[in-house]
């Protein structure tokens, strides 16, 4: 790629400004690479952001994952106990797959349940896709004890797409 958001100042990344380039995108919802064209400017900035810090070219945090990885480490979510700290969040039993948080993807089978137990009494932001929309979301969820049931999110984890079930 031309740019990078994560390289420092003066490192020739100025030099593409204002002029097109190309990044080459995989998609793994559709399982391809896509060229998406654009200029990097720091225009856009003049009017989303008060900062003093000079804005990005591309207005984007840019990560290197492992397009694999986004295939086959998604947590399924089953059953949603009513009143639980799941179904207050908005997650929608069999329909929604988890597929990482805004700190990244998650790597491992018990990535998901450690970070879990990780933020309890705190918010947790996650990225749910649910399939009966086709749509990818932001779901911020607070896993606690103290909801009157059992678990820190009162709902099934079913881990990748031929998944293992658990409560």
């Amino acid at each position: 790629m031309g740019a990078s958001e994560s390289r420092p100042e003066g490192d020739g990344n100025e030099k593409m400004e204002g002029q097109m380039i190309t990044l080459n995108v995989w998609n793994s919802k559709r399982q391809e690479y896509r060229d998406v064209n654009l200029v990097p400017s720091r225009a856009w900035a003049e009017t989303h952001t008060s900062s003093q810090d000079q804005p990005s070219l591309l207005g984007l945090t840019l990560r290197l994952c492992n397009p694999l990885d986004t295939i086959s480490h998604v947590w399924h979510v089953l059953d949603v106990v009513e009143g639980s700290p799941a179904d207050s969040a908005g997650l929608v039993p069999y329909g929604d797959y988890i597929l990482g948080w805004t700190g990244g993807p998650l790597q491992k089978e018990h990535d998901f349940f450690q970070l879990v137990e990780q933020y309890a009494n705190h918010n947790l932001a996650l990225y749910v896709y649910n399939s009966d929309y086709d749509h990818t979301r932001e779901v911020v969820i607070m896993p606690n004890r103290d909801w009157g049931g059992e678990g820190l999110l009162g709902c099934g984890i079913g881990f990748g797409l031929l998944r293992k079930s658990y409560s």
